[in-house]
């Protein structure tokens, strides 16, 4: 029996689970820590305490991502925060290299 292409396009699809679960935290993560740099700017700007550095990373975000979407992109933190706990504690065989 020959393997057709859609065969072939399942199983792939079937060995990409743990690669899909692996992207998606790689992802969040990411996500998480450009939110939390960049509130970390913005905390150090109104201290006064921000330096260069920190100062031009704040305005290139607030340049070229508007304020409402800073908002919305803010208020999704406790959700990704949650699922990368979730996955880093019960699905740290599919997200770690060689998992």
């Amino acid at each position: 029996m020959a393997i057709t292409s859609n065969q072939r396009q399942d199983a792939y699809s079937a060995l990409a689970f743990a690669d899909d679960l692996r992207a998606a935290y790689d992802q969040l993560s990411t996500m998480q820590a450009k939110i939390a740099r960049y509130a970390a700017a913005v905390a150090a700007i109104q201290a006064g305490t921000a330096d260069d550095r920190e100062m031009r990373f704040a305005a290139i975000v607030t340049t070229l991502i508007g304020q409402g979407d800073l908002t919305r992109i803010g208020a999704l933190l406790p959700q990704i925060t949650a699922l990368t706990a979730l996955l880093e504690t019960d699905y740290a065989d599919f997200i770690s290299p060689g998992g």
